[in-house]
């Protein structure tokens, strides 16, 4: 069985392949080679190795869903042509790859109307998540979930809902600074769109305290101490981290 020190050091050497995301490149011969290595790097991780450990099998699924977002932008041929502007096609080996990495549950969709690479809906990390949130690369998946479920629509509510359930079933999670935090800007948003939400604000109110008390010297405390006197005095703070988009 691995000592704790040794599968530190066998995660940071998985998490070094993220040496592989780079800006995107210039030529064709370029993205194709990083198409491949990035593609091998990928079922490399998904692949678990014998005897690995809940921490190691969360973070190699944490890594490949970093390395199923870049290869999702590598699969895109881009051409330019003058008067017609970007060209979008799949990569040949596009239909090779959607087929290989079905099994474990990636799955690439048309192309995404602004980054033009192809649609991919994080599955990994929700898998992460999922089978591991006992793990410390599972909850850092569980923060990254929330924050990618957010849509136009709004999510305090569900930040709310989620993060307090976290918290009550892993309570001394090592990111509990970041959920109560998020989890007070939820709250904060809940109240400053309209101030009808006592409740919200109340919450936000106990929160913000916990973080100055939990944490004093953290950014996290520093932002609660300003927004404290607005939400005692009843008025809004102008919080929207997780209000509506406008768009």
């Amino acid at each position: 069985m691995l000592s704790e020190r040794q599968e530190q050091l066998d995660v940071s050497n998985l998490l070094s392949q993220s040496d592989l995301i780079q800006d995107r490149p210039t030529t064709e011969a370029e993205r194709s080679r990083l198409q491949r290595n990035t593609f091998q790097s990928l079922l490399t991780l998904l692949r678990p190795s014998k005897g690995a450990s809940r921490e190691m099998q969360a973070a190699a699924l944490v890594e490949a869903n970093d390395l199923s977002v870049r290869l999702a932008d590598l699969l895109v041929v881009r051409t330019y042509t003058a008067g017609e502007g970007e060209r979008l096609e799949e990569s040949p080996d596009t239909s090779q790859v959607r087929r290989q990495l079905a099994p474990y549950g990636v799955r690439y969709g048309s192309f995404e109307h602004y980054s033009g690479a192809l649609q991919y809906d994080n599955a990994l990390l929700q898998r992460a998540w999922k089978e591991f949130p006992d793990t410390q690369s599972g909850q850092r998946a569980f923060l990254s979930v929330q924050q990618l479920n957010c849509s136009i629509t709004g999510c305090y509510q569900a930040i709310i809902q989620q993060g307090e359930q976290f918290l009550r079933t892993y309570p001394r999670t090592r990111f509990r600074k970041e959920q109560l935090y998020k989890l007070a800007l939820a709250n904060d948003t809940w109240w400053s769109l309209n101030q009808t939400s006592e409740a919200a604000r109340t919450r936000a109110i106990q929160l913000y305290e916990e973080l100055i008390r939990e944490y004093p010297a953290s950014p996290e405390a520093r932002s609660g101490q300003l927004k404290l006197p607005r939400l005692k005095l009843k008025l809004s703070t102008g919080e929207r981290t997780f209000a509506p988009s406008m768009e």
